[in-house]
């Protein structure tokens, strides 16, 4: 397909400037590059005019026509081609080594032809390339392009004719795909042209044509030449959508793809869970990193500046779905974030001081935030875990520039070390009973997850001895501990894989040479799965009450938050029924009541939630709930 625009090369005028020379013409869409869209264009050779540009410069004057190219079809389709969806043009004039002499960017107006002028260009043969976009200001997909190489003369004009190659369609795509539509429920099917490096080239909404087998049970509606269908579910079942549009191109050909919709029995509302949005202190990417008994939920919202404020979410009552949230203030700088909670109200986490550098904090939801330290010689610490009782951990820097696992006692900043041979590391999490657990990096730069009983007396370190295994892959790090001492995290496995572990002391049902470490799976199987658990609960440690909860890739798609139970693994957007407007992306915590905190998307934004478990309702994959 061919679309002419004239270009002329004229000496006149100071910097770049955009003249309408004209109005009215064919309507387009909002924020088009113009409602005119001529049909032709203007080509040949004028005599060149003296003008008053510097000696040795000219300047280049494009006549730009916004053109429409309507392609006949033996079966008498039309098609609206690419430039018609055109929004911007990039004008670059190169010298004949390829040095960028000038440029211009003409986005579409309401006119049906627009003049850009581009002055001082050096006199002498040229090189002038034009590239149409789908996009204002040169973005999006290129849709057409073409080069012309002129020869500037100073004091004179020269016109000549430049032709742009329309990218050519080579397939259609639709979306959704599959669909699948409740019957006597609609979803609507969106068709896409696509040229062969994957860029989008046919926008409007025209020259499109649906089918579908007369004798199949199910409703096909849509407007003539339009790339929109409605499918109406009659009965249930698997249904072929066909689509197809003409290329545009010399051969009239038709470019086409069929979509199959499976029809569904009417939803039944599953939902078991009830999903409270917890609002925001005013930040954009709201991130919950931790939740207590009563369904307390701590966590750090990101303002656009990105800056990170802690919040408390406190509900109006212990494991209520409604409650308010407050910004816990810093230590004096601009960032911080909670960690955890525990039972007794305690939170911690990390923030920075007015005169820079970050310190370990604990605190209470409605009290002020109380610096833990850092080691002698170190400047920064972080608390990422506490207990019923009170104990804290984290990690610090150390004088010599590496981190290690801390435990903030009595004002005091104890160093746990590392194992032997290791060179940084970090504590988690920490139980009533002392037992931490967390990760430590090797000389060779490799993760390892570790489980250290801090009870065995003072001046005790982290040893080689408290690793705790992997999967049967090459590294592994903990991250959710509970009372009865297990340690969740996630591993990687002996066929590439990277999956959510449970480790359970005395167990054996784990993986083959590390049977106290269970698999815990994964949501998709693509390259051995991904998955990572972040917290378990501190129910029974055997029976169907244990609850992991984590997130994990599913096959072709994001991140999902998961919850596993009694073997198995589950997403959780299963969980909270359909229509929820929730994409729930990852899981962060779990209390002893089944109640779950984490982040997703709702409407499109990153939230935290709190999933509070309906009255009367189990998650999927629970027998029962104590």
């Amino acid at each position: 397909m061919k679309t002419n625009i004239a270009v002329g090369f004229l000496a006149a005028g100071i910097g770049i400037t955009t003249i309408g020379c004209g109005g009215g013409g064919q309507g387009g869409g909002v924020g088009s590059l113009g409602s005119g869209l001529l049909t032709s264009g203007t080509s040949g050779t004028t005599a060149g005019t003296t003008t008053n540009s510097p000696k040795g410069l000219g300047t280049l004057s494009f006549s730009i026509k916004w053109p429409k190219y309507v392609a006949p079809h033996p079966a008498g389709i039309h098609s609206h081609i690419i430039p018609a969806s055109t929004m911007s043009i990039s004008v670059v004039v190169n010298d004949v080594n390829g040095a960028q002499l000038q440029t211009a960017l003409l986005n579409r107006t309401t006119n049906t032809q627009d003049l850009v002028s581009i002055t001082n260009v050096p006199s002498g043969p040229v090189s002038v390339i034009i590239v149409a976009y789908d996009g204002t200001g040169g973005s999006g997909n290129a849709v057409a392009g073409g080069t012309v190489n002129p020869t500037v003369l100073a004091g004179q004009t020269v016109t000549t004719t430049l032709t742009l190659d329309a990218i050519g369609i080579t397939s259609v795509k639709v979306v959704p795909f599959p669909a699948t539509v409740s019957v006597g429920q609609q979803i609507t099917l969106v068709a896409t042209a696509y040229d062969a490096n994957g860029a989008v080239v046919l926008n409007d909404p025209t020259s499109w044509v649906w089918s579908n087998d007369a004798t199949q049970p199910v409703n096909l509606t849509y407007a003539a030449n339009s790339n929109t269908a409605t499918v109406t579910g009659v009965a249930p079942g698997p249904y072929i959508i066909s689509v197809g549009t003409v290329t545009g191109d010399a051969t009239n050909s038709v470019v086409g793809t069929q979509v199959t919709v499976t029809v569904a029995n009417p939803v039944v509302n599953t939902a078991v869970y009830h999903i409270t949005n917890l609002g925001s202190i005013g930040g954009v990417r709201m991130q919950p990193s931790g939740i207590n008994k009563d369904g307390v939920v701590v966590g750090y919202d990101t303002r656009s500046d990105g800056t990170h404020h802690g919040f408390v979410w406190l509900g109006d009552a212990p494991n209520s779905v409604t409650g308010h949230i407050r910004d816990i203030g810093s230590l004096g700088g601009t960032n911080t974030q909670a960690y955890r909670i525990d039972d007794t109200y305690q939170l911690v986490g990390q923030s920075d001081l007015a005169g820079g550098g970050f310190h370990a904090f604990s605190s209470t939801p409605n009290g002020t935030l109380n610096d833990l330290g850092t080691f002698l010689g170190g400047g920064s610490s972080e608390a990422n875990g506490t207990s019923n009782n009170g104990y804290v951990v984290g990690a610090a820097a150390t004088a010599t520039g590496h981190t290690h696992a801390a435990f903030f006692s009595l004002g005091e900043v104890i160093d746990l070390g590392v194992p032997q041979g290791a060179t940084d590391s970090v504590a988690r999490n920490v139980n009533s009973n002392g037992i931490v657990s967390g990760f430590y990096v090797t000389s060779a730069n490799q993760t390892r997850a570790f489980r250290y009983d801090s009870s065995t007396g003072p001046g005790t370190q982290i040893a080689s001895t408290d690793d705790i295994g992997t999967l049967g892959g090459a590294g592994a790090a903990a991250n959710g501990l509970n009372e009865l001492g297990q340690v969740v995290g996630a591993s990687d496995t002996s066929n590439g894989g990277h999956h959510a572990f449970l480790w359970t002391q005395g167990a054996t049902n784990g993986v083959s040479g590390n049977p106290q470490m269970l698999d815990l799976g994964a949501l998709g199987t693509i390259n051995g799965g991904n998955s990572n658990a972040t917290a378990v609960n501190e129910m029974a440690s055997t029976g169907p009450s244990l609850e992991v909860v984590g997130l994990s890739l599913i096959d072709n798609g994001p991140y999902h938050a998961f919850i596993w139970q009694n073997g198995t693994m589950a997403d959780l957007n299963n969980e909270i029924g359909p229509n929820s407007g929730w994409v729930l992306t990852e899981a962060d915590g779990v209390n002893d009541k089944g109640q779950i905190t984490g982040y997703g998307t709702c409407n499109g934004v990153q939230c935290g939630y709190l999933l509070t478990p309906l009255s009367g309702s189990q998650p999927t994959i629970a027998k029962k709930r104590r």
